[in-house]
């Protein structure tokens, strides 16, 4: 009775240690991921500038935007007279709708405004950019890995704070080789809700924090799982 009372504590004692011993590699290996799974990048942000001008002259009647406004899809954002010869006709597009000496101008896109450099009042020469739009959707962020060892499938998410450290998700669409090393490679990204890039106006160079994929404990699992059936087995055989 002694002895198998003996064995048993034996048992018990190899058992926790096995399983103490399992459970602190696996909690090490937690935590350390966490700690290291974060990657800072540097990166550059790009507005596309969409700049709109007149095939005709015109003198601008109507003008309610500032630069730096935000204006939507479809709204419009000036009015402007101009001679229409009965000979000459223009197309429509989505940017200027013609009407009976008048054009409208409208906004394509969700954008901000970037520049305008005519009053209201002012007479437009033919092709002469009088607005320029951002639209939001044709923001570009370009960033480089820490080193040539660095996969992009290492990574599961992307994305940048602002100044009050909000973060806004992006989404990488391409890539490059790099000019100046062939070995390292130019991602082009984007915001995954395009109207982010709204909050980073006038920013040129920006911090990308690139989120490491979690390296999964299965192999310790399965030698933890294997450990504790041989322990089991050997309780059996020796009861």
């Amino acid at each position: 009775m002694k002895k198998i009372r003996r064995i048993l504590i034996e048992i018990f004692i190899i058992a926790l240690t096995t399983i103490i011993a399992c459970t602190a590699v696996v909690f090490a290996i937690d935590k350390l991921q966490q700690l290291n799974n974060i990657d800072s990048l540097s990166g550059n942000i790009k507005m596309q500038e969409l700049h709109i001008s007149l095939p005709v002259f015109g003198t601008i009647t109507e003008l309610d935007i500032q630069e730096g406004q935000l204006v939507k899809k479809g709204d419009i954002i000036a009015k402007i007279n101009f001679i229409n010869e009965p000979s000459t006709t223009f197309p429509n597009s989505d940017i200027l709708k013609f009407d009976s000496g008048t054009i409208t101008v409208i906004s394509p896109e969700d954008a901000r405004v970037a520049n305008v450099f005519f009053p209201q009042g002012s007479v437009l020469k033919r092709e002469t950019d009088f607005l320029v739009l951002y639209p939001f959707k044709d923001t570009t962020i370009t960033f480089t890995l820490p080193d040539k060892n660095s996969r992009i499938e290492d990574y599961s998410e992307f994305y940048i704070n602002d100044e009050s450290n909000k973060s806004y998700k992006i989404k990488v669409t391409g890539s490059l080789a790099s000019g100046n090393n062939k070995n390292q490679k130019i991602y082009y990204s984007q915001f995954e809700d395009p109207k982010d890039s709204q909050f980073f106006y006038n920013k040129e160079d920006i911090e990308v924090i690139a989120k490491k994929k979690k390296i999964t404990n299965s192999l310790l699992l399965q030698q933890f799982e294997l450990q504790s059936s041989k322990i089991f087995q050997s309780i059996s055989i020796k009861l």
